[in-house]
């Protein structure tokens, strides 16, 4: 199972984090349309991310609720398969859908997600990939790294995702 270590913050402005993090961007993916759709769980939670209208990813994660950079675990299946979302929500019952537009840059082994999430604002997501690419220390400390370049500050982070932050997640 992947592994990152992770933080959410939510932010005034995304062109300000921008101006900040842009010297140390080391990649650009773009930007994306996506529609996360949570199902009911016994354990972790379960979205189908649509992106740009496609057929997307099932992603299961399992990550403690916490503002601090935490550990999350996780496994994507890309693409989804014809019918999928149908069997899921019939078996396990949809929960909420987050609709958001995101920018990813990369610093490193880090994922930097510029979000403007429907209903919420704006936040910034920081995923710093274990495995492969970095171990959990090198990824640690570049996430805090980017947290001080973007002067973030504790009451900035936020604990729980966007679906619980919606209120349709427990």
């Amino acid at each position: 199972m992947a592994q990152n270590v992770e933080i959410k913050a939510r932010v005034e402005s995304l062109e300000t984090i921008r101006n900040l993090v842009q010297p140390h961007v080391t990649d650009s993916l773009g930007t994306q349309n996506q529609v996360d759709t949570y199902f009911n769980t016994p354990r972790g939670r379960l979205k189908i991310r649509q992106i740009d209208g496609q057929s997307g990813q099932l992603i299961w994660y399992l990550r403690p609720d916490a503002t601090q950079a935490r550990i999350s675990h996780y496994s994507i299946i890309d693409p989804v398969p014809k019918g999928l979302f149908e069997v899921l929500a019939e078996a396990y019952g949809r929960r909420i859908r987050v609709v958001k537009r995101r920018e990813i840059l990369l610093h490193h082994n880090v994922r930097i997600h510029l979000d403007e999430v429907e209903s919420l604002g704006t936040f910034i997501e920081l995923e710093g990939v274990i495995g492969d690419f970095g171990d959990e220390e090198i990824s640690r400390k570049r996430v805090v790294f980017l947290c001080e370049v973007m002067k973030l500050s504790p009451n900035h982070y936020v604990e729980t995702s966007y679906g619980e932050l919606l209120g349709g997640l427990d």
